[in-house]
Order: C-alpha cells, then sequence, then structure tokens
C-alpha cells in the first residue's frame, strides 16, 4: 500500500527506517507499520479538520495522478513507431472452436465464428472489457439519482 510505496521510496533516498517500525520484522509477532499509522494520523486530521481541506488535499492527489500519467504519455510520444500500426487492424484468422456443447454463445446465437483479430475480433475484445468492468451496472442504477441522465449518463459511461 501507501506505506509500502513511502518506504520504498525513503529506502531509494538513503532513509532506511528500522524494521520494528516498518510492520516487516514480524518474525516475533510484533508488526507495527509507523508510516501507516503516520499516515492515518494525517488524513484523520484533515477530515476533522472540515470539507474545504479535505477537499483542496483531493484535488492535489488527483492532480499529482493527473500530471503522472500525463508524463507517461508524453514520455511515450518519443517511442511511437509507425510502422507497428500497419496493418492497423490485421486480418481476421479463425479460432479453432468445436460444435455443440463446446462451440461459444455467439456462435450459437448469431451462426458467426469467433475470430481473433479483425473487425469482430475488436467487439468482442470491446464487449469482454465492458462487462469486466465492475460496476457497470452502478451506472445504471445511479441514473434516477441524476438531474439530466439523458445527458450525464454517456458522461459517466
Amino acid at each position: 500500500g501507501w506505506s509500502g510505496y513511502i518506504r520504498s521510496l525513503m529506502d531509494n533516498a538513503g532513509w532506511a527506517l528500522p524494521e520494528v517500525l516498518s510492520g516487516t520484522d514480524v518474525a516475533d509477532g510484533f508488526g507495527f507499520d509507523i508510516l501507516a499509522f503516520a499516515l492515518v494520523l494525517v488524513l484523520t486530521v484533515i477530515l476533522v479538520i472540515g470539507m474545504k481541506l479535505s477537499a483542496r488535499v483531493t484535488s492535489v492527489v488527483v492532480a499529482i495522478k493527473v500530471g503522472v500519467v500525463l508524463m507517461v504519455i508524453i514520455a511515450g510520444l518519443f517511442f511511437i513507431k509507425a510502422e507497428n500500426y500497419k496493418p492497423f487492424i490485421p486480418p481476421a484468422e479463425s479460432q479453432e472452436t468445436g460444435g455443440g456443447w463446446d462451440a461459444p454463445l455467439v456462435q450459437l446465437m448469431f451462426g458467426y465464428e469467433p475470430t481473433n483479430f479483425g473487425v469482430m475480433g475488436i467487439f468482442t475484445a470491446a464487449s469482454i472489457v465492458f462487462f469486466a468492468f465492475i460496476g457497470f451496472d452502478v451506472v445504471a442504477t445511479a441514473a434516477e439519482e441524476t438531474k439530466l441522465p439523458q445527458r450525464d449518463m454517456p458522461r459517466g459511461i
């Protein structure tokens, strides 16, 4: 967690904590993580002080996260090679599937044979990713709580 990240950062900077205070010395049954305790204490103080400070801290944390993502994207721009995008959509390759009980549901329902790559492969992967997202049903149940669901729901998805 966060204390592990901070501990790793401190170790890389040469500021090692004693094992007793870092939560890694659990051989004797005592594993007190001073960094986790300090983090919980700081967050509790922020919440007790009030909502404005909590909102500011949240904004700063989000700005740091977005900054890191943008930094990775900008650094990655220098490694883009156009030849990696040819062909942009690779030709479809048929999967070896069985018949009857071994056939995928989409083959039984629509008669289309599942493929790797190609346009249908893209749609198959997109549907798997959509349903793999835990909480996709929460968006639908939140529609009754919004003022303009026809505008806000597509933005939320």
